[in-house]
Order: structure tokens, then C-alpha cells, then sequence
């Protein structure tokens, strides 16, 4: 009987055994396995008066460059009702290519309000392809 008894403890002993390494691994591979992020969008809002949000590209070029975020937009808010034509030009080379140009992941969104007229057709179009509307009536 004693034999018996002993066959049998060591059957459990190597079983447990068995079951702890199983989990240890587990454990182990959780703790090296890639984080899993909730990726979100983020908006950068501007408007005639204030572009600190996208110029310089500092705040968009971290949120593109962060796995969390998905798409990077920026925003135009009010008005645009006092910029001319070379004032739209200028707007588009020196702060909106640069910023669109950061990353694939940011995007124009919204409409901008000009006077009409003052934009010109290659402006417009440049807007548009970026995601942007123009003089879009409601």
C-alpha cells in the first residue's frame, strides 16, 4: 500500500508541477505581448485670428506621430470673411501645406468662409482635395 501511495503522490506532485509551468508561460507572454491602444481622433481648431493651434506643427507633428491617435484634423472655425486673395494664398503655403504635410493621418475638416469671389479656382481645389469645404452654404 505504501508503494501505491507513493506512485500517487508523485503523480500529483508532477501534475501541479506541470499545471505551474503552464501558467508561469502564460504570465510571462501576457507581460510581452503589445499593448492594445484605443485610437481616437484629434481636431486642432483655427480661425483667422488664431493659428497657434497648427503653426508652428510642434502639436501636430507629437499627436501624428502617437500610436493612439488615428487621424489628425484640423478645423477652421468662424470666419474667413476678411482674408483677399493673397491673404489665402499666403495661408495655404506657409501654414496649411506645411501642416498637411506632417503625416499622412492629418486632414483638413470643416468648411472655410470666405468672401465670395476672393478665392481663387487652384486655392479652392487645394482645399478641397485636403478634406475642406468652401463657402459651403448650410
Amino acid at each position: 500500500m505504501t508503494t501505491r501511495v507513493f506512485l500517487r503522490t508523485v503523480q500529483v506532485l508532477v501534475v501541479l508541477s506541470l499545471v505551474f509551468t503552464v501558467s508561469c508561460k502564460k504570465d510571462k507572454d501576457k507581460d510581452t505581448a503589445a499593448p492594445i491602444y484605443v485610437q481616437h481622433d484629434t481636431r486642432y481648431v483655427f480661425n483667422q485670428d488664431y493659428i497657434d493651434e497648427i503653426y508652428p506643427t510642434d502639436k501636430i507633428k507629437a499627436s501624428s506621430d502617437s500610436t493612439e491617435v488615428r487621424y489628425v484634423y484640423l478645423v477652421p472655425n468662424k470666419h474667413f470673411k476678411n482674408f483677399q486673395t493673397n491673404n489665402i494664398t499666403i495661408m495655404i503655403d506657409n501654414v496649411l501645406r506645411p501642416a498637411i504635410g506632417v503625416s499622412q493621418k492629418v486632414k483638413g475638416e470643416g468648411n472655410f468662409e470666405f468672401t465670395p469671389g476672393v478665392v481663387t479656382v487652384t486655392d479652392s481645389t487645394w482645399l478641397v482635395k485636403q478634406g475642406w469645404t468652401v463657402n459651403r452654404t448650410k
